[in-house]
C-alpha cells in the first residue's frame, strides 16, 4: 500500500498533470470517456489523477460493479462529473440522474462533461447545497479549497471568493423529483452524518447506496466513520456489501445486487 501512495504521488505531481493537460489540450482521456478540465478550479494534480485513472477509484469500481440499471440515482457531491458520466452511461435510457454539487462552476462543468461524451439526456444539475440547518439565518456559503475535491460549505463566508448557495435536503429532492425507490451517491464532506440523523424518511427508499463517509462533528461531538457506518445499519436497515477504507457500498437486499 506504501509503495502504491508513492507512485500515485509521482504520477500526479503539478507538473505531470499541465503536461498531460496541454497534449490533450485540457481534454483528458478516461475510460473511454473524454473530460474538459480546462476550467481554473480543476487542478493540475486532479487533471493528473483523472489521466492515470486514480480520480475516485474506488467509487468507480463499487459504481462499475454494484450500479442497478433501473433505479433513478440521486448524486451529491458531483464535483467536475467524472462519476455522474460514468453513472449515466451504465443507468437505463429512461431513467434519471440528479446530480447536486455546491460550487456553481464545477455544477456547471458537470453539464459541459455530460455533453462532451453524449451523456446529457434525464439529467438534471443542481448547484445546491445539503443543508438541515434551520436555526435562525439559513444561507450557507461556499468556501473553495486548493483542490476541486478541498472546498467546504459553512454558515460564514471565510474566503473572500465564497459564494451563498441554495440549500435543499435529500427529502426536497425526492419530493421535487417524485422519486420513490432510488440509488443514492453522496461526498459530501461529513454532511452525509444530518442526513442519517435527520432525515430517516427521505432513506426509507433507498435501495442501494455509494458513499465516501467523513469523520463529522455534530454539537461537539465527534462522528467517525465507523459510526456513521454502524448508523446506516442499525438504524435505516442497509447491509454493508463492500468496502475500502471510508468509500463503501450498502444495500436493502439480502443477496446483494438487485433492485
Amino acid at each position: 500500500m506504501i509503495i502504491k501512495k508513492l507512485l500515485a504521488a509521482m504520477l500526479t505531481t503539478p507538473v505531470m498533470g499541465k503536461l498531460i493537460s496541454f497534449f490533450y489540450k485540457g481534454k483528458i482521456p478516461f475510460r473511454g470517456l473524454r473530460f474538459d478540465t480546462c476550467i481554473p478550479e480543476i487542478s493540475p494534480e486532479t487533471k493528473a489523477q483523472i489521466f492515470f485513472r486514480i480520480y475516485e477509484s474506488a467509487e468507480i469500481r463499487f459504481i462499475q460493479k454494484y450500479l442497478p440499471e433501473s433505479l433513478d440515482v440521486i448524486e451529491l457531491g458531483s464535483s467536475i462529473g467524472v462519476l455522474s458520466t460514468v453513472i449515466r452511461r451504465m443507468l437505463d435510457k429512461n431513467k434519471r440522474l440528479i446530480c447536486v454539487e455546491a460550487c456553481p462552476q464545477l455544477s456547471r462543468q458537470i453539464v459541459v462533461n455530460l455533453k462532451q461524451n453524449n451523456l446529457y439526456h434525464n439529467v438534471s444539475c443542481l448547484n445546491k447545497a445539503i443543508s438541515y440547518d434551520t436555526e435562525g439565518n439559513n444561507k450557507i456559503y461556499f468556501n473553495p479549497g486548493d483542490l476541486s475535491t478541498t472546498g467546504t460549505i459553512d454558515r460564514e463566508a471565510k474566503k473572500k471568493n465564497a459564494v451563498e448557495v441554495e440549500t435543499v435536503t435529500l427529502s426536497g429532492l425526492k419530493s421535487d423529483f417524485d422519486i420513490d425507490r432510488y440509488t443514492l451517491v453522496m461526498d459530501i464532506e461529513g454532511e452525509e452524518a444530518s442526513i442519517i440523523n435527520e432525515d430517516a424518511e427521505a432513506l426509507k427508499g433507498c435501495r442501494h447506496l455509494f458513499a465516501e463517509l467523513h469523520d463529522s462533528n455534530r454539537d461537539g461531538t465527534l462522528l467517525t466513520v465507523d459510526t456513521i457506518l454502524h448508523k446506516l445499519i442499525s438504524m435505516h436497515g442497509f447491509e454493508l456489501v463492500d468496502r475500502y477504507y471510508n468509500v463503501v457500498y450498502l444495500n436493502k437486499n439480502k443477496n446483494g445486487i438487485g433492485n
